[in-house]
């Protein structure tokens, strides 16, 4: 606490020094404000520079305050330093003592800047495009399935009445994922490869999307955003290849808050069709997307009218009743899965606010970036758009007056982005009301759709914070403006790209762990017997879906080592058999012919028992 006092104190000192030689200067509390924000974010830039090359890897600053005293007299040292350096600088340049110019006409033409200029720059998006789509497409020929996966797998085996049955009796989610699925398996084979491409197709779209559509109405800097997130955060990486609902329902939702953007531009009916197609597609994969494609739906359409007025509202309407006419053949099975889970749902705690947003925000290693960024974009479009300040100068001074704020002369951008800010806030007051009033019906991967949403936020977004301050320029008569913006983006797609990178690696290996760990369990297994039994003492969804995944002709009992009855018998269990155990496990007639120790199965893990029946004499 003493630290971060100091810290705040720090910023003062290059004012005071300022004072000194500018006696003459008056500064207005706008003034004074902004330069004390500055001065202290290049204040503590520079002391966490050294800071962290000071803790130890996997120890941020602040915990290593926590920890030693000495460590934070350190920092606050170093804070004064910062000051001091800060306010020598300003002295010299301001004095005369020091002129910097640079020749940028060397600069640019150098090598590397030309090569940037001329090809980097123009065909970076699609470079990285075909990185991501690359990367993805090596995720997919595992033969490793989780237990809802494993449901996904079995269910879409039998026949298509067969299928039907499962989800009007007995599934609690829509059928479009399933329906999906099963016509991607008849066409090309019931393999889990085949299962992953089901899912990395949506991917694609949504990728091809971004470097024609996105790329199109925002350019390729802001529509880098979508593909760096889609193709590389963390739980992109694992819902793009998941043989679950998720890709599909990302791609619905990404597609319906395009469609939304071209209507806030005035878009006739391309627009409202394509808002409708692709808001059915989300609610037909996840409820939870549905309930988001209707919160936007809605609010486009009632921005829309606010906007444009005359007989817009006749459009959005339409739009909201053919959207329910779509829908309106499932609602009944809605009606069903509502009532399954509020009597008996696996769920037990509510999810954290913080886990959502984590998720919202793209995952671990992005999430703190991507949030950060729309923090920052939604109060400067918001700010600067509803005309809250407006400046004027007057004797070489710049006078700022408060007004009233208005949405008068917000952009298609502020609007879009409005629309998606709406539309998270939405779904998480609705998500956590549902849990509070009914029962825990909340996990972060329910609210992954969202990611799609964040992503366009932030194309968005930087489209109309380039275009702000490339108007700034005209009206403070000074270029480079929209150039650092430029340079502060592209600072933030590396670093994400950084992060992405290393979200690849970690999941690669994952992956490639599991597989190979699987692939074992499955060679020790071999080809069953026809009285080959399988028991599973609690292992989740083992006993539930997976073996019967692997294996599909052989039975599988739930249980512990009493419940076996087959001749032959593979026991999967948490610990080790004690002596009593496998006494009484002798005593059932049976011999321990095996045990293969510790072994794991997708990303389950058990200890691995081979029973046989013990020959009568």
């Amino acid at each position: 606490m003493q630290a971060l006092i100091f810290g705040l104190m720090v910023p003062v000192v290059p004012i005071l020094v300022r004072k000194l030689y500018k006696k003459e200067e008056n500064l207005t509390a706008l003034q004074a404000v902004g330069r004390y924000m500055v001065y202290a974010l290049l204040s503590i830039l520079l002391t966490s520079i050294v800071m962290v090359a000071m803790c130890d890897e996997g120890i941020s600053v602040l915990e290593k305050m926590e920890r030693s005293p000495v460590f934070t007299l350190k920092y606050i040292f170093l804070e004064a330093v910062a000051a001091g350096l800060i306010a020598a600088a300003e002295w010299l340049y301001s004095a005369g003592k020091v002129k910097v110019t640079v020749e940028w006409d060397g600069y640019r033409n150098l090598a590397p800047a030309r090569f940037s200029r001329k090809i980097l720059f123009p065909i970076g998006l699609y470079a990285l495009a075909v990185l991501v789509v690359s990367l993805n497409f090596g995720l997919m020929f595992d033969n490793v399935v989780w237990g809802d996966e494993a449901y996904t797998c079995n269910a879409i085996r039998g026949s298509w009445g067969e299928l039907f049955w499962i989800l009007t009796e007995e599934e609690n989610h829509p059928p479009l994922h399933f329906v999906w699925m099963k016509l991607f398996a008849e066409l090309f084979g019931y393999t889990v490869p085949v299962y992953h491409f089901a899912s990395f197709v949506p991917f694609c779209m949504g990728i091809i999307g971004a470097v024609t559509l996105l790329r199109k109405r925002y350019g390729n800097l802001p529509a880098a955003f979508f593909v760096m997130i889609s193709g590389l955060a963390a739980p992109c990486l694992e819902y793009n290849m998941e043989i679950r609902m998720y890709a599909l329902a990302f791609l619905g939702l990404a597609g319906c808050y395009y469609c939304v953007s071209r209507i806030l531009s005035g878009s006739r009916a391309a627009g409202w069709i394509g808002m409708v197609f692709w808001a059915s597609v989300a609610a037909y994969s996840h409820y939870y997307a549905l309930v988001a494609a209707g919160i936007m739906m809605f609010m486009a359409s009632a921005i829309a009218y606010l906007r444009y007025r005359g007989r817009v509202w006749i459009k959005g309407l339409a739009s909201m009743l053919a959207f329910l006419a779509i829908y309106a053949p499932w609602l009944s099975q809605l009606l069903r899965a509502t009532g399954n889970v509020s009597r008996n749902w696996w769920m037990t705690e509510i999810e954290s606010i913080g886990t959502s947003l984590d998720m919202i925000g793209c995952g671990a290693g992005m999430s703190s970036i991507v949030l950060a960024l729309l923090f920052i974009m939604a109060a400067a479009l918001f700010l600067t758009e509803s005309s809250l300040f407006h400046t004027e100068k007057r004797e070489d001074r710049f006078f700022v007056n408060v007004t009233v704020p208005s949405t008068g002369k917000w952009s298609d951008e502020t609007w879009t982005f409005a629309v998606g800010l709406l539309t998270i806030a939405g779904t998480l007051v609705f998500a956590y009301g549902l849990s509070i009033a009914v029962r825990p019906l909340l996990t972060s991967r329910y609210l992954y759709p969202l990611c799609a949403v964040s992503a366009i936020m932030l194309a968005a977004g930087s489209k109309r914070i380039l275009e702000l301050l490339k108007r700034m320029e005209g009206h403070f008569h000074k270029s480079g403006f929209a150039g650092a913006g430029k340079c502060v983006l592209m600072l933030a797609l590396v670093v994400l790209f950084a992060r992405g990178i290393g979200n690849y690696g970690s999941y690669k290996a994952v992956v490639d762990s599991e597989d190979e760990r699987t692939g074992e369990v499955l060679y020790y297994l071999g080809e069953p017997a026809e009285d080959t039994q399988f028991v599973s003492n609690g292992i989740q969804h083992i006993g539930w879906t997976v073996l019967s995944h692997y294996f599909r002709d052989t039975e599988v009992v739930n249980g512990n080592y009493t419940q076996a009855t087959s001749d032959d018998v593979w026991y999967f269990t948490p610990d080790f058999l004690d002596a009593n155990e496998i006494e009484a496990v002798s005593g059932m007639g049976y011999n321990i012919t095996a045990n293969y120790g510790n072994q794991q199965l997708g990303k389950y893990q058990f200890v691995l028992y081979h029973f046989e029946r013990q020959a009568q004499e």
